[in-house]
């Protein structure tokens, strides 16, 4: 739940998110499965910032991770990537 109490369940079966209101009436669909830009493959949770509402969907596979980070409409804003190196990151 955001700072708007609108609400954000995580499929990890279809690889999407379901937005709902404050009154958990349904509002839209984001995310699909893939690894293009905004795209997500073993994502478990969902990390919402309260300050400026944004989702954070961690997911962490053959040792490189990945956040990919929408805003609370659904739109993709950054994605960032672990290189390899636990020191070193790319934002794209």
């Amino acid at each position: 739940m955001n700072s708007k109490n609108e609400m954000f369940l995580l499929s990890f079966k279809l690889h999407q998110i379901f937005k709902f209101n404050s009154k958990g009436k349904y509002i839209k669909t984001f995310c699909r499965k893939g690894q293009g830009p905004g795209e997500i493959n073993r994502v478990f949770k969902i990390f919402i910032n309260s300050q400026n509402n944004y989702l954070y969907l961690p997911e962490f596979f053959s040792g490189v991770g990945k956040v990919t980070i929408y805003n609370s409409n659904g739109y993709l804003y950054r994605i960032v990537k672990n290189t390899g190196n636990k020191n070193k990151f790319r934002y794209y």
